[in-house]
């Protein structure tokens, strides 16, 4: 949308984040089902929305704090999804929900919701939108490392060279331009 500069460094690393990214993937299997694949289109349909997202709402960033972005972002969400979820609000046996599913409910709304867009607000008011987008992909290596710490899942060597080329992704992505073209 040209609001930042390419520079190689950046198109090398969000490739190598994202081959790495996909790896992780891939050691799992893309065979699948029907099901499996309208899945995993939807997750690409995401990731293309949240970098739009992510250009989109830089300047906002700039100008707003991260709360206020944020608080603004979740009230309208709020209202855009009233005409789907009054239905299965109003017809919803609150009472026999337990305590702790309402715990956990606001831990994960607190948590990996409200506290993610947070930091990614404030990312962007310090950051260019594709740095940030860059560190989304170490979604999969933290959900790989907490799959193996609390679920006991085994860590590949697959996986853990997936990291390493994400790692070095975001690093590549995160250098500043050179400076070396525009000297005298």
């Amino acid at each position: 949308m040209g609001r930042e500069r390419a520079t190689a460094s950046k198109i090398v690393g969000i490739a190598v984040a994202a081959a790495g990214a996909l790896l992780v993937v891939a050691g799992e299997g893309f065979e699948g089902t029907g099901k499996s694949l309208l899945g995993d289109l939807l997750i690409i349909g995401n990731s293309f929305a949240y970098g739009l997202y992510l250009v989109v709402s830089k300047p906002m960033m700039a100008r707003l704090s991260a709360r206020r972005v944020i608080a603004r972002m979740f009230a309208l969400a709020s209202l855009m999804m009233l005409p789907i979820a009054a239905w299965p609000l109003a017809h919803e046996n609150w009472a026999a929900i337990p305590p702790r599913a309402w715990i956990g409910l606001a831990l994960v709304i607190a948590g990996p919701t409200v506290g993610a867009y947070l930091l990614n607000a404030w990312a962007l008011r310090h950051a260019d939108s594709s740095l940030v987008a860059g560190y989304t992909y170490l979604q999969p290596v933290i959900t790989a490392v907490l799959a193996a710490l609390y679920l006991g899942e085994v860590m590949r060597p697959m996986v853990i060279a997936a990291a390493l080329m994400i790692f070095a992704g975001v690093y590549l992505a995160s250098q500043p331009p050179s400076t070396a073209s525009t000297a005298p």
